[in-house]
């Protein structure tokens, strides 16, 4: 769920340094999937400001942990995954001392999986810094993942698909974890 340098002009809603969303008529707001899923992110980035890495890691897709134990049996740990995102943490505190403000904003959803209770969306994330009237604009994509038909929702990052494949076809089944591109 770490953010990475890209610049999109896809943007939608906004989100502040205090997690309030902001209005914009140009959400779907009869999607109850995708007002769930920005709630959770919202949620997410308040772990962030408030740099609770517990928190952080409930919003994590669980089966990061499995893959993550599985391909690097000798290195993971619990300890190894909060001291990566307090290190992300640190970071975005960093920038955040040379700036005037920091506001995220989400960008366009997708849905790759509506079947069988488990549901897909990739949703693009950004952080945006101000300073001196310019803006730095970081973000990635993020997999949207729910197997309980969008009762609770879980994220990881959306890097490339033999990245994020294997991971997901632990606990989805593979027909339906290769719909999403």
């Amino acid at each position: 769920m770490l953010l990475i340098s890209c610049n999109n002009s896809n943007k939608k809603e906004v989100v502040n340094a205090e997690t309030h969303l902001t209005e914009n008529q140009n959400w779907d707001n009869e999607s109850i999937d995708t007002k769930n899923i920005e709630l959770e992110i919202t949620k997410y980035f308040k772990a962030l400001d408030d740099n609770d890495a517990d928190k952080v890691i409930e919003f994590m897709y669980p089966d990061i942990f499995v893959y993550l134990k599985n391909q690097f049996p000798n290195e993971y740990s619990a300890k190894m995954i909060k001291d990566v995102i307090r290190e992300s943490m640190t970071s975005i505190d960093n920038v955040d001392k040379m700036v005037d403000s920091r506001h995220y904003e989400f960008g366009e959803f997708e849905q790759h999986i509506d079947e069988d209770g488990i549901k897909v969306y990739t949703v693009t994330t950004y952080i945006i810094w101000e300073m001196n009237g310019k803006e730095r604009v970081e973000g990635s994509e993020q997999l949207a993942i729910s197997l309980d038909n969008g009762g609770t929702w879980k994220f990881v990052e959306k890097q490339t698909k033999d990245e994020f494949l294997p991971l997901l076809k632990i606990s989805i089944p593979n027909r339906l974890a290769n719909l999403v591109e």
